[in-house]
């Protein structure tokens, strides 16, 4: 296997059917959604403002992130796991006083399995901090896998449980928030040695 070439694409992206396939054939095997004709993680249907980081071996889609944004002008939050999970408030309310224009979410973070095991959805998560901290974007909300979790905050990842874990697409799931401000600048290149 070859070192991947990230790149992003925008909802209206030629080949961004092809990036919700991974997604979804991902999240199928592992049981966190349902099949369904469409072939896509449907649940992410009523979150329009998105767009993935796509991990590219030469030209083949082998990963798959979506981000979701909530740019409106409400003060309230309109991310899947603002939605889906019961939020302490006093992270809503945090949230709101940063500002949505410094949030995202990341929805879902898939990678085919003859790529997994080989440090990809780390490099990924770098890859997603350097550009989202180019664009004043900081903070990431996302329902992670509870074993997951557990895993990235043993390696030190500033991740927050942000509400009460849950079962969730077929898995305990954690509701968090990824401050990339305090993360050191080297952390991924420190991890992956």
């Amino acid at each position: 296997m070859s070192v991947l070439r990230f790149d992003f694409w925008e909802n209206n992206h030629p080949r961004i059917n092809e990036a919700m396939e991974i997604e979804y054939s991902v999240f199928l095997k592992a049981g966190y959604i349902e099949p369904n004709r469409d072939r896509r993680a449907i649940e992410y249907d009523k979150y329009p403002d998105f767009r993935f980081l796509v991990g590219l071996d030469g030209s083949r889609i082998v990963a798959a992130a979506r981000n979701i944004f909530d740019r409106d002008n409400t003060a309230t939050l309109n991310f899947p796991t603002a939605n889906d999970f019961d939020i302490f408030p006093e992270y809503i309310d945090k949230i709101l006083s940063i500002g949505k224009d410094s949030f995202c979410e990341t929805g879902t973070l898939a990678v085919i399995p003859e790529y997994q095991g080989n440090n990809y959805s780390i490099n990924m998560m770098d890859a997603l901090i350097k550009e989202y901290n180019a664009k004043n974007i900081y903070y990431t909300i996302c329902a992670i896998d509870e074993g997951f979790f557990d895993f990235l905050k043993k390696i030190k990842l500033p991740f927050e449980r942000i509400g009460k874990t849950q079962f969730y697409m077929g898995s305990p799931t954690v509701p968090a928030l990824f401050d990339s401000k305090t993360l050191e600048p080297d952390f991924f290149s420190k991890l992956l040695g």
